[in-house]
């Protein structure tokens, strides 16, 4: 029985998707179903039922993620102690994506006991982002990446013997605020975007960082987004504030519920427009305490994944 198996069972049970759990726990479905099958054999009772919609502990598996969870939480207790007297750190690189931003600041509240700690938060593209990975400036960068331009970043990667890590698709989304003239324009299920609806507004967008290899570029260019009038910033606050009290709109994901809650803001999905978000890492940084953290935190703060 290993801490893998252990860890692999409790985020299965979690999820209820051994799917689910092989990629949040960064493992291969293969690997992780033979995992389970292998530690059920050790045991000598099955902890899931496997149905059609999912899994479902035993009544012998109820038992058994009882004192896995115990285990862990003992097993947690024991990293503390390793980390006293070494300085909890994390550097993360984020391309002004608001789940990445959110997952960040809860870890630094989750670490404020820590009787040292260092935690860094910058604004940078994903090709800048892996070369401060391969010069050590960063341990971990959350990067939203294009589909055409997936290939160049993998290729990128790998010439820095770095890893890269698929968390989720991010659908595109158009913000406004709430009452916004252009929420009583837009068709609902519509299967394609009129960007002409948009040239009477001001549109905020993000002040260009000096390469780009993010998703950006593929949907609020001026290639779609034609206006008279543009507002530049460089950071969120400014953004969601313009937006939440003008007739501005900006395009880039969809927002967390408490940024909508505290700027008033409507997230409306653009028909065919999605970007992958993409954590990239040196090789086995996942294992890293506080990389692991930032990561569970992070998934916690994306909306849920279609059904399997």
């Amino acid at each position: 029985m290993t801490i893998q198996q252990l860890r692999t069972a409790m985020e299965a049970a979690r999820t209820g998707s051994i799917t689910r759990a092989a990629k949040n726990l960064y493992l291969s479905q293969p690997n992780a179903s033979s995992m389970l099958r292998t530690l059920e054999q050790e045991l000598g009772y099955e902890i899931f039922s496997r149905t059609n919609s999912g899994i479902v502990p035993t009544e012998a598996g109820e038992r058994f993620l009882e004192h896995a969870k115990i285990i862990l939480a003992q097993l947690q207790e024991l990293y503390a102690i390793r980390a006293q007297g070494r300085v909890c750190r994390l550097r993360l690189g984020v391309q002004s994506f608001s789940p990445a931003v959110e997952a960040f600041i809860r870890l630094t509240q989750e670490y404020r006991d820590c009787p040292s700690a260092e935690f860094k938060c910058v604004n940078i593209s994903a090709d800048g982002g892996i070369r401060a990975l391969a010069n050590r400036e960063l341990d971990v960068v959350a990067a939203l990446i294009a589909p055409c331009m997936l290939p160049a970043a993998e290729q990128a990667v790998q010439n820095q013997d770095l890893e890269l890590h698929f968390l989720h698709q991010v659908p595109a989304c158009l913000n406004l605020r709430r009452g916004h003239p252009l929420l009583s324009k837009l068709p609902p299920n519509a299967a394609v975007f009129d960007y002409r609806l948009l040239e009477a507004y001001p549109y905020v967008e993000y002040q260009k960082l000096p390469t780009r290899t993010d998703g950006y570029t593929t949907i609020s260019t001026a290639d779609q987004v034609r206006c008279r009038y543009r507002i530049v910033v460089d950071e969120r606050d400014t953004r969601c504030r313009i937006v939440g009290t003008t007739d501005a709109f900006s395009i880039g994901c969809s927002l967390p519920q408490a940024i909508r809650a505290r700027y008033q803001l409507e997230c409306v999905p653009i028909p065919g427009q999605s970007m992958r978000l993409y954590c990239i890492t040196r090789r086995g940084g996942t294992q890293n305490p506080e990389i692991a953290r930032y990561l569970h935190l992070l998934r916690s703060e994306l909306p849920d994944p279609p059904t399997e």
